[in-house]
């Protein structure tokens, strides 16, 4: 099962809440069914995965290894030490960095969202919407993104995304309101989702769907959308591995069209279309890029009856940017695959990357 979903960000001139954060914005996305191998490297390459035990001490001293870290006296299942956090990092500060980095981006932004899914029965299902997105304690003196959910009472809304569909036409004019809120055991409802149909000319109020299940007729579910919060699962490292690739384009496809923030398309080979674009400053030397390994599992106490299992994530060791993510079924079994390729587009917003 492929699905595949391009999203831009543009800023508008007469608003303001178009003017901030984020770093990396989402260009390409693919989430597939998988049954072969999972850890790769470039043709001919040496391994590159190394267990926690297979790491050096030097490589050891830049991780910190431990699961039971102090816990923040107001919020006690959040780490003590205050977001983002300093080095060493734990596996779960590794998770809450990569909470900066869902398919819709946590910062204030319009984006136009083009994918596909194939079914299991061959079936092609294909849309577009154009969505507005607005983080609600974004302003001039602050910061949006994970600080900002933080920062939210538990049962108090902190984003808002409108959705709007111009494809396929039986689509068009069609709306989805989200409205997200923080949430912890007590305040469970992540979602009030409202929707607008052309055909009856009215809105309803729908249930929110359950965030581990697909949506009808995609591999994604809604958690795959909004993101996962890292207090609802509990993380260990597994270790490094040097990824080399991440999307797989088909080689009938040499030519790739780019949209600019600025609204300006470009055509470019494939084969130039990097993991972390040009921009990137990690690189090594034949190109791969160094992760952190690092495993999530689910807490039933949290998400009871969740669609996942566990999740591992390739972070980026820089920046804890997932360039791949596994999931799990509730059996232990590899269910979907998610690879990225990202570039960073809002400038404005900077996150710390980790010194090396």
């Amino acid at each position: 099962m492929r699905n595949a979903c391009r999203v831009m960000s543009r800023e508008g001139k007469a608003e303001r809440l178009m003017r901030h954060l984020f770093v990396w914005s989402l260009l390409f996305f693919l989430v597939f069914s998988v049954t072969i191998p999972v850890v790769e490297g470039a043709e001919g390459a040496e391994k590159t995965w190394k267990t926690v035990d297979e790491l050096s001490a030097a490589a050891k001293a830049e991780i910190d290894l431990r699961t039971d870290t102090p816990r923040d006296a107001r919020i006690v299942y959040i780490p003590a030490e205050p977001y983002p956090f300093v080095a060493p990092y734990t596996a779960e500060e590794m998770a809450y960095r990569a909470m900066e980095f869902p398919h819709v981006s946590r910062w204030s932004h319009a984006m136009a969202d083009a994918f596909g899914s194939m079914t299991s029965g061959g079936y092609l299902n294909q849309g577009v919407t154009v969505g507005l997105n607005f983080y609600m304690l974004e302003n001039e003196a602050t910061t949006g993104g994970v600080p900002a959910q933080l920062r939210t009472a538990p049962g108090r809304e902190f984003y808002r995304m409108v959705f709007y569909y111009t494809y396929p036409p039986e689509n068009l004019g069609a709306q989805d309101l989200w409205v997200l809120y923080r949430t912890d055991q007590q305040a469970t409802t992540k979602l009030d989702y409202f929707a607008y149909a052309p055909s009856l000319r009215r809105v309803r109020r729908l249930p929110q769907p359950r965030r581990g299940e697909r949506f009808p007729n995609s591999v994604q579910s809604f958690d795959d959308i909004v993101g996962r919060d890292a207090w609802e699962f509990s993380w260990k490292m597994l270790g490094t591995d040097v990824l080399y690739e991440t999307v797989r384009f088909p080689t009938t496809r040499p030519i790739f069209t780019i949209a600019s923030p600025e609204g300006i398309f470009t055509d470019i080979p494939t084969s130039q279309l990097k993991m972390m674009w040009d921009t990137y400053p990690f690189y090594r030397s034949d190109g791969g890029i160094e992760c952190y390994v690092v495993e999530g599992t689910t807490r039933a106490d949290w998400l009871p009856n969740y669609g996942a299992s566990k999740m591992i994530y390739w972070l980026d060791r820089h920046y804890f940017y997932p360039l791949r993510i596994e999931q799990y079924d509730e059996d232990g079994k590899l269910r979907t695959v998610e690879t990225r390729i990202a570039k960073q587009e809002n400038r404005r917003y900077k996150i710390r990357a980790t010194p090396r």
